[in-house]
Parts: C-alpha cells; sequence; structure tokens
C-alpha cells in the first residue's frame, strides 16, 4: 500500500535504541574489561590476542542486539497506518480495521512498583493482529491515535489481548484448545 493511498502523514513513532540501555551497560563494562587485558598484555603470550578478540566480539554483541530490536517504526496517515517491523512491513486503511485492544500492565518488582506498559493491537478485517511493541517512544500518544479513530467509526476499545491461546476469534472468553 502506498503513501497516496494512506494519504499525508501525521505522526512517526519509534522504538528508541537506548530502551535496550542494558545491551550498551553489558557492552561497555565487556570493552573496559577489553581494555584492561589490553593494558596489561604480555607480548610473549601469542594467545592474549585471541582472548581479546573474543572479548571485542562479545562486547559488540549486545550493541548488535539492542539495534536489532530497536527496528519498530509506526506511521500514522490520515487514511491509515503502516507499521514496520524487523520481520515485516504492515499497512492499513482505517477503515480495514475490525477491533482495536488496549491493555496497560503495572508490575511490581520484589514489591517496588515499575512504570505500567502500554499494549495496542488491532485485528484486521482479513484476521491479522498488528501488536504494537510496547517499546515504542510516546507509546501512550499512538493510543491516543487509536482511541480517536475507535471513536470516529463508532467502535469500542477492547480491554485484553485480541486473541485467546488458540490464536482464533474470541468472544471475549479465554479458552485453550
Amino acid at each position: 500500500m502506498s503513501d497516496d493511498e494512506l494519504g499525508k502523514l501525521i505522526s512517526v513513532y519509534k522504538a528508541g535504541m537506548f530502551r535496550y540501555w542494558y545491551c550498551f551497560l553489558l557492552s561497555g563494562l565487556l570493552f573496559l574489561l577489553l581494555w584492561m587485558l589490553a593494558s596489561h598484555r604480555n607480548a610473549d603470550k601469542p594467545n592474549d590476542v585471541y582472548v581479546l578478540l573474543a572479548i571485542t566480539i562479545a562486547a559488540v554483541i549486545p550493541l548488535l542486539i539492542a539495534w536489532y530490536y530497536s527496528i519498530n517504526e509506526v506511521r500514522i496517515h490520515e487514511r491509515g497506518f503502516e507499521y514496520n517491523t524487523r520481520r515485516r512491513t504492515i499497512a492499513a486503511r482505517w477503515d480495514e480495521i475490525k477491533h482495536i485492544y488496549s491493555m496497560s500492565i503495572a508490575v511490581n518488582a520484589s514489591g517496588i512498583p515499575t512504570a505500567p506498559q502500554h499494549r495496542f493491537s488491532l485485528w484486521l478485517n482479513d484476521g491479522t493482529i498488528v501488536r504494537f511493541s510496547p517499546r515504542l517512544e510516546n507509546v501512550q500518544d499512538l493510543g491516543a491515535v487509536l482511541y480517536t479513530i475507535a471513536e470516529q467509526r463508532g467502535m469500542t476499545i477492547q480491554r485484553g489481548v485480541p486473541y485467546s491461546f488458540s490464536r482464533e476469534p474470541s468472544d471475549g472468553t479465554l479458552s485453550i484448545k
């Protein structure tokens, strides 16, 4: 589906690479270890080069993971949306949406409340389920756009997840098949 069919671009929501801060922390610690070993390297031990190379590769891997998982972008247009993920691109018009789902999860980690995660999903007329990543920057703003679309189309926002365990359309009850 082209941008002409979807209309003028209104907003863009991306997953920030720094939301994967733990990958940067791990990589930084490994590079620090690399620097310490390199500064104390003994020229008489040729195997030290292999250790340094292994640590360098291990330090780059978390950065590649952060980059890979940050490839998520939602582009909101006048007449539809386009969702680009690391696996595929989904584009649909607003009139192709059958249901809109919203779920907010607040988790306590060892008794300490964490910020709630907001998850939004769309069930399209062709059966495709589009789950927007909760790691998108300003995902609440994306949710506000979806609420507006639902209001304009006279739809109600469903609470919870848009599928049962069987991945077939659900009547609101949870069933395991």
